[in-house]
């Protein structure tokens, strides 16, 4: 018998969701500013009601280019883009009509957050080969497929660092946060642990268990000296799966190497 798969559902990234994600860490006056700058900089023409695909894409580059908060939003927006565009080009996606933006301000302690991603550069570790080597040992040491250095922004999970991951979330190099099993670590500052995610309610909806077939998720928060959650080490199995204590210790070990080479290497880049 053949199983009919559900196209992944996910709208088509828009320049609302630009100025909304901006609005949620930044003044008014802000807001505009960066927008103009940033389409200056990709010329771009910022008062457009609707820009292609193209020119978002160029927009969230250059707002990479202008660090702090602007980069952790373009680097978010630039995931969601490649993250349609993937699944648009396999045939795999449904576009809903767009829900409205919410752009009311995210609390201090969350914009404290982003801003500890934004100073320690978190997000531009490609080619970072210590990151690279704890996933990879972390998804050896457990005997699983999969291992990640996952960054939870506003608006994506990103993985700066990642072993075993290929298709269209190797080309994104990230997910949307809202199908994110690692949101969850984030917001608790606890070990998140998922051992069969088909019959477990918080994820079970997720197009990560329901079509990339993810089972079993073991993440540690990535915490900082500053008490800052950054996202998680995580480990990701395609097969229910019991994780015991010797596991957890091994995850967390590798965890607290991560934030340490995570912190030096900021300090050794800082001016």
């Amino acid at each position: 018998m053949n199983v009919q798969i559900p196209d992944y559902e996910y709208p088509r990234p828009r320049k609302v969701d630009f100025l909304a994600a901006l609005a949620r860490m930044m003044d008014d006056q802000d807001v505009e500013s960066t927008w103009a700058k940033a389409c200056r900089q990709a010329s771009v023409e910022s008062d457009l009601p609707t820009h292609p695909l193209s020119e978002l894409r160029a927009v969230a580059n250059a707002l990479m280019q202008m660090g702090g908060l602007a980069a952790v939003v373009g680097h978010s927006l630039l995931i969601r883009i490649v993250t349609f565009e993937s699944l648009a080009e396999r045939g795999t996606v449904t576009a809903p009509e767009p829900a409205p933006q919410v752009a009311e301000r995210l609390p201090e302690t969350e914009i404290a957050r982003l801003e500890a991603i934004a100073d320690l550069d978190v997000l531009a570790t490609e080619g970072d080969d210590v990151l690279d080597e704890l996933a990879q040992e972390a998804a050896e040491s457990l005997g699983l497929p999969i291992a990640l250095v996952s960054i939870i922004t506003d608006g994506v999970q990103a993985f700066p660092a990642a072993h075993g991951i290929d298709g269209w979330i190797a080309e994104a190099g990230g997910t949307p946060k809202e199908w994110s099993f690692c949101q969850h670590a984030v917001t608790s500052g606890e070990t998140f642990v998922v051992e069969d995610a088909a019959s477990d309610e918080r994820v079970q909806a997720s197009p990560l268990v329901s079509r990339d077939g993810i089972a079993a998720y073991l993440g540690v928060p990535l915490k900082t000296t500053q008490g800052h959650v950054l996202g998680t080490l995580c480990v990701i199995g395609a097969e229910p799966r019991r994780f015991e204590a010797h596991d957890h210790e091994r995850v967390e070990a590798l965890a607290r190497r991560a934030v340490e080479h995570i912190e030096a290497r900021a300090r050794e880049s800082a001016p």
